[in-house]
């Protein structure tokens, strides 16, 4: 029946389970020092920090889930481009905020002196408008991008050459606002990142990056693999081979997540220094106590 097979499955699991565990304790240390670092002018840097680093602990549950059910790993790709655009998101929120808001990044840009790094011809000259495109691109890489997953995996379902067709059109245009919106971003960040030396801009982007290209390109590689029909992973009868490959690309990223969960220590669990220029005014938030920090980061987590 549906336990017995459900216990199963976990059980041949169990051993996996420290490595998605490990990036939960990592990230609970993370929260702690932030916690006791809290400054009255960094405090709002610090909480869109901590927000920004819930992407790894949330990418090993659902990786783990998908060590246990191979078969639903469509479905928690929806949950893991969700908290990757939230991550994002915060990332992008920081940057800004760290730089005094909206009207003094696109002062930065102008004054910077320099043009954008490449793309310059498709690019609006305006800094202005550039700005709003960039921040409605991270935007639509949050939201645009976790519908079409959900329009992906509801394609997944359905074995007519007109489901497939769409599923690799839905997720080919994901990729293109994946795409977009990062190069959008770096191209403005390039020009300010000496701004933001105080937070450890660059890295936290890193590692926010790498964490789901973990993702990505060995699930490119499982795919192959599913596609020759052979299965390099050891495995009971319990699951297909293309399950046991699913299964087995997992358990690689898990561990791999354990190394960066210390990365992710070290770079957002670090000193968050006040912004270097006095004309930046961070806004202040209700932090006096753990649980006020707590509601900041969790509960009021979509005001970034």
């Amino acid at each position: 029946d549906f336990f017995s097979s459900l216990q199963k499955m976990i059980s041949a699991s169990v051993w996996t389970i420290p490595f998605f565990l490990f990036t939960w304790v990592m990230y609970a240390i993370v929260f702690i020092l932030q916690l006791n670092k809290l400054e009255p002018t960094t405090a709002r840097l610090q909480i869109l920090a901590v927000r920004a680093a819930f992407c790894l602990p949330f990418y090993g549950l659902f990786i783990w889930l998908c060590v246990v059910e191979p078969k639903a790993y469509t479905i928690f790709l929806i949950f893991i481009t969700f908290v990757e655009g939230f991550s994002f998101y915060n990332y992008a929120s920081l940057i800004i905020t760290d730089c005094g808001g909206a009207n003094r990044f696109v002062e930065l840009l102008k004054g910077s002196g320099r043009s954008l790094l490449c793309c310059s011809c498709c690019c609006p000259k305006d800094y202005v408008v550039y700005y709003k495109r960039a921040t409605w691109a991270i935007w639509h890489f949050w939201w645009t991008r976790t519908v079409l997953s959900v329009l992906t995996c509801i394609c997944s379902f359905f074995s007519t050459a007109a489901a497939k067709a769409l599923e690799v059109v839905f997720s080919v245009i994901g990729a293109c606002i994946a795409v977009f919106a990062i190069v959008s971003f770096l191209l403005m960040y390039e020009n300010v990142y000496k701004e933001t030396t105080n937070v450890s801009g660059l890295s936290k982007f890193l590692l926010v990056k790498m964490s789901v290209g973990a993702i990505v390109l060995q699930g490119l590689a499982a795919q192959f693999v599913v596609a020759a029909n052979k299965a390099p992973y050891a495995d009971d009868d319990t699951y297909s081979v293309a399950e046991k490959t699913t299964r087995g690309y997992c358990v690689i990223v898990l561990i791999e997540f354990v190394f960066l969960a210390v990365l992710m220590l070290v770079a957002y669990g670090s000193k968050i220094s006040p912004p270097p220029s006095k004309e930046v005014n961070i806004p202040k938030v209700d932090t006096s106590s753990c649980c006020g920090f707590f509601m900041q980061v969790f509960c009021k987590a979509f005001d970034c």
